[in-house]
């Protein structure tokens, strides 16, 4: 007859075994999976630009009296200046066009030589009032440059379907929109060989200049002035 085992004995092998087996996962185990996904989105966006006009962006020649305006020539009024500040959000190349929002309304002819810069004033009926020019003032321009430093910068001048830029005292823009205006570093080679520079902030002054038809071409009557102009900022 064989020794019996102590009872302790045989609890501590299934004690064991048990532990041991309690590690050891059998190889028939299946594994299920769920998944959930993760997204990560954002979009970089290019800083932009905008402009700020005094006066509301208004030159107001208030009431003119009839008995001021020529019998038998047009009557030019003073140039009004409305200052203007372009800032952006990065250093940026900005260009500048403007375009006759009424531009059926211009007498062109007030402006001999100089039609193409002739914007409409407006009519009453089927007659027009007269025509106006508008340009940047070369001589009031500052700048900041990416560094945030201001600098002085030139007027340069270009057509919108060419690459050549030059140098440009007068400002004026082209009614129609065909003619650009940018800001370069002074005296950065030949002035009819330029290059727009890149800046934070432009500040200068728009110059606006009304010629008013002589007083025998007017309608009869009240004859607001009423010309209007989109002044349109490119930048990259």
């Amino acid at each position: 007859m064989p020794a019996r085992r102590p009872l302790c004995a045989l609890w501590r092998r299934i004690a064991l075994t048990v532990c041991i087996g309690a590690w050891c996962p059998t190889i028939n185990a299946v594994e299920h999976v769920t998944s959930a996904r993760l997204a990560v989105i954002g979009e970089i966006v290019p800083g932009a630009c905008a402009i700020d006009l005094a006066d509301g962006g208004t030159a107001n020649y208030g009431v003119i009296p009839l008995s001021s305006i020529p019998v038998d020539k047009p009557l030019h009024l003073e140039e009004k200046q409305i200052p203007f500040t372009i800032r952006c959000d990065d250093p940026m190349t900005i260009h500048l066009s403007a375009r006759d929002m009424k531009p059926h309304t211009a007498v062109r002819s007030l402006l001999p030589g100089l039609e193409l810069y002739g914007f409409g004033l407006g009519s009453v009926g089927d007659v027009n009032i007269g025509v106006y020019k508008l340009r940047v003032f070369s001589e009031n321009l500052s700048a900041q440059d990416a560094q945030r430093k201001v600098v002085p910068v030139d007027l340069i001048f270009k057509f919108f379907n060419l690459d050549k830029w030059g140098k440009f005292d007068s400002g004026a823009f082209w009614s129609d929109g065909t003619s650009r205006l940018s800001f370069g570093t002074p005296g950065n080679g030949n002035r009819n060989k330029r290059t727009p520079g890149i800046y934070r902030l432009i500040s200068g002054v728009f110059g606006v200049q009304p010629v008013i038809n002589q007083r025998g071409d007017l309608p009869v009557g009240r004859v607001p002035l009423d010309g209007l102009a989109s002044i349109d900022i490119y930048y990259q």
